[in-house]
């Protein structure tokens, strides 16, 4: 398959956008019968206002009808369209990806406290998560917590079972880079504190893992209590080092030219994080 080519020229009161369509080929495994599309390409034409508000908002759709209504052009099947959509990256500048950065220090300390806080009283697991959760909600009300799509795209997991560490794609499409990364990077970390720390103690495995052990040691509230014990003890040592890498990577860019002037605020809860990490 060929990339795709788009380009565009002012036009009268307009844009006109050539794209010319991929170039794949279906055959069979012996190759006797190769099948291709055939539409070559499509100019769309769009006003000044309208490719404006397509700029403002981050994204461009517009189609065009290649293939005749009531029968096929030379090229192109009957009722084929041309269709484009994309997303208009924008940079972030780098002042504003530390102020991220720095919210993220702070988002992931306060994750730490509450795991290493609740996980005294949870009397499971799932009430601990629970607890830390509503907290996070109460803190940023806009934003669902629990909510499969956001945990599937910010989330990474540690399966105790299997070893196996999955982590989220965070710097897909128009991702802020290079923030996405040090995050993933901090996830990643986060996650492979979890393997380490069983590794370093067979009996956290065991407790999860080993039905025998569990029966042999703990009654049914007790086993629960155990287990969110110890989930919070295992969150706030992968939590604490998660943030000890992300507050590494904000000294570095700071201790660079940066050229930023950050509102007082910033250097208040720059401190305030960093007396966290001692």
């Amino acid at each position: 398959m060929h990339d795709w080519v788009i380009g565009g020229s002012p036009e009268g009161d307009g844009i006109m956008i050539q794209v010319e369509t991929p170039d794949i080929i279906f055959s069979t495994v012996k190759n006797n019968e190769a099948r291709k599309p055939g539409c070559f390409g499509a100019e769309i034409y769009l006003p000044n206002e309208d490719f404006a508000m397509d700029i403002e908002d981050n994204k461009l759709t517009a189609q065009k009808t290649v293939g005749g209504e009531f029968g096929a052009t030379p090229h192109c099947g009957r009722g084929s369209t041309v269709a484009l959509n994309f997303e208009i990256c924008k940079e972030v500048p780098r002042c504003e990806q530390l102020e991220s950065l720095l919210d993220k220090i702070m988002w992931t300390i306060n994750l730490r406290d509450n795991y290493g806080a609740m996980s005294k009283v949870a009397s499971s697991e799932a009430e601990l998560h629970t607890m830390v959760n509503l907290d996070l909600n109460d803190r940023y009300p806009n934003l669902d917590i629990q909510d499969e799509k956001f945990l599937k795209e910010n989330a990474g997991g540690y399966n105790i079972h299997n070893g196996e560490i999955v982590l989220p794609n965070l710097c897909k499409g128009c991702a802020t880079r290079p923030l996405c990364v040090w995050d993933r990077e901090g996830l990643r970390i986060h996650e492979k504190t979890h393997e380490l720390d069983v590794l370093a103690n067979p009996e956290l495995k065991r407790l999860y893992t080993d039905t025998l052990y569990q029966m042999q040691n703990f009654t049914a509230n007790g086993l629960a209590r155990e287990q969110a014990r110890v989930r919070g003890e295992m969150e706030y040592h992968a939590y604490d080092e998660y943030a000890r890498y992300l507050m590494d990577i904000l000294q570095l860019e700071l201790s660079q030219s940066t050229g930023c002037n950050f509102d007082p605020g910033f250097y208040v809860d720059l401190n305030r994080m960093l007396n966290a990490l001692k």
